[in-house]
C-alpha cells in the first residue's frame, strides 16, 4: 500500500470539510478511511461537552456495515483504552499496545479480553483536540494484519485537517444552540420568520415558518425555494416584494396567503447586520398563527410572576386569554361570587385595573414564552 495519493487525499480533504455537517459527524469520513486504509474497523468518536457521538463503519469480507449494525462495541474501547485517567496526547497516533495499563493487571486483562472478543489483532489510534474542550478520536483497526504504515500516515496527515474542522463543528453547535433558542422562542407565541433572496428566493425558513406556508421542497444545495402562492396571491407578492427591494413606500407590507386572512404575512425590509456574506436577506417575512389554549407551563410562571395561589394564576391566565371570569371560575369549581373575589385579589397583586390591563401585563411578559 503506497502513501496517499492526491485524489486520497482531496475526497479525505471533502469528507472531512461536509462532515460536520452529519449526524453523527464524519459518518463518511468513516467510509472512506475504512476503504482507503483497509482496515476492518473505523471509529471516529466525537465529543462535543458531554455528548459524545460514534461514527463507525465494519468490513464484512468486502462489504462496509454501517454504525448502526456495527459489531464492534467501540463505548467499552473507549472506557477500556483512553479513559485511564491521563488524556492521549493530541495529534499523536497511538499503536493500540502502547495504551496497555503494565501497572494495572486487571484493566490490563479487560484490555486482552476486549480485544480477543472483538477479534482485533492490531489498531491505531489518534486523538484531535480543540483549544475549547471539544475533541475526536479516531481508530483503525484490522482483524489479522497490522495497520500498515501508509494507513498509519494517512492518518496522522488527517489531523490538521480535522482539528480545523472540529473548530468549526463547535462553532456550528453554538450557532444551533442559538438558533434553536430563538425559533423555540417565538414558536411558543406561533410566530414562524423567513428570509428572502433579492429576487424573492427563500434564504431560509425556520421551522414555524415552514409549517404555516406552503415552500417549495428543499432539495439540497444549489436548489432555489420559493413560496407556493395562488395566482393572484403570487402576483401581489412580487409587487410588494419589489417595492420593499427598490425602497418604495412602506416598510412594512401586509399580503393576505388566504380568502378569509387568517392567516397573512408580514413582509418588511430587513434589517440583519451579517456583512460579509455573499447572500444578505433584502426583506423578512413574519407569519403568525397562535391560538391561545390555557398550559401548566403559563400557569405556573404567572404564579412565581406575581405571587399568586395555583387558582388565582389559573384564573389569571384565563383572563388574559379573553375568557369570561365567571365561566373560567366554574371551570376551577369556584362560585361566582368566589371568582369575583379571586379576579379582584388578582387585579390588586397584579396592580392591574381590570381585564385589559391584566391581559396587556401578561400577554406582554414572560407567561406566554414559559
Amino acid at each position: 500500500m503506497t502513501l496517499a495519493s492526491s485524489l486520497d487525499q482531496r475526497d479525505l480533504s471533502l469528507s472531512i470539510a461536509t462532515g460536520i455537517h452529519e449526524d453523527p459527524p464524519w459518518t463518511s469520513l468513516a467510509r472512506s478511511l475504512a476503504t482507503r486504509t483497509r482496515a476492518d474497523h473505523v471509529l471516529i468518536a466525537t465529543r462535543l461537552g458531554k455528548a459524545v457521538r460514534h461514527a463507525s463503519f465494519s468490513r464484512e469480507g468486502p462489504m462496509l456495515l454501517q454504525g448502526d449494525v456495527n459489531p464492534v462495541d467501540w463505548p467499552s474501547f473507549i472506557a477500556a483504552f483512553t479513559n485511564l485517567g491521563k488524556p492521549l496526547r493530541a495529534g499523536r497516533v497511538y499503536a493500540v499496545d502502547e495504551l496497555f495499563a503494565l501497572d494495572r493487571p486487571d484493566v490490563l486483562a479487560a484490555q486482552h479480553d476486549w480485544l480477543a472478543h472483538n477479534g482485533i489483532a492490531s489498531a491505531r489510534l489518534v486523538r484531535i483536540a480543540a483549544h475549547k474542550g471539544a475533541d475526536a478520536t479516531v481508530v483503525l483497526a484490522k482483524r489479522r494484519d497490522e495497520i500498515q504504515a501508509a494507513a498509519v500516515a494517512m492518518l496522522s496527515n488527517l489531523v490538521p485537517h480535522l482539528m480545523a474542522a472540529l473548530h468549526s463543528l463547535e462553532a456550528i453547535a453554538k450557532q444551533r444552540v442559538a438558533q434553536d433558542l430563538a425559533e423555540a422562542a417565538l414558536s411558543r407565541l406561533g410566530i414562524g420568520q423567513i428570509a428572502f433572496d433579492d429576487d424573492g428566493t427563500i434564504l431560509s425558513a425556520d421551522r414555524t415558518a415552514a409549517t404555516l406556508l406552503d415552500l417549495a421542497p428543499d432539495l439540497g444545495p444549489g436548489t432555489r425555494r420559493r413560496l407556493r402562492l395562488s395566482a393572484k396571491a403570487t402576483q401581489d407578492f412580487k409587487r410588494l416584494f419589489d417595492e420593499l427591494a427598490a425602497g418604495v413606500g412602506p416598510e412594512v407590507r401586509i399580503l393576505p396567503l388566504d380568502d378569509t386572512r387568517e392567516l397573512c404575512l408580514l413582509l418588511r425590509r430587513s434589517d440583519l447586520q451579517l456583512d460579509g456574506l455573499a447572500h444578505r436577506p433584502v426583506a423578512i417575512g413574519v407569519v403568525r398563527q397562535f391560538h391561545p389554549q390555557p398550559n401548566r407551563e403559563t400557569a405556573l410562571a404567572i404564579k412565581e410572576l406575581y405571587q399568586l395561589s395555583d387558582r388565582e394564576a389559573s384564573l389569571a391566565h384565563a383572563i388574559s386569554l379573553g375568557q369570561p371570569i365567571i365561566e373560567t371560575g366554574q371551570n376551577l369549581r369556584l362560585t361566582k361570587e368566589t371568582a369575583r373575589n379571586y379576579s379582584k385579589r388578582i387585579y390588586s397583586k397584579t396592580g392591574t385595573k381590570g381585564q385589559s390591563d391584566l391581559a396587556r401585563l401578561i400577554l406582554n411578559g414572560l407567561g406566554p414564552l414559559a
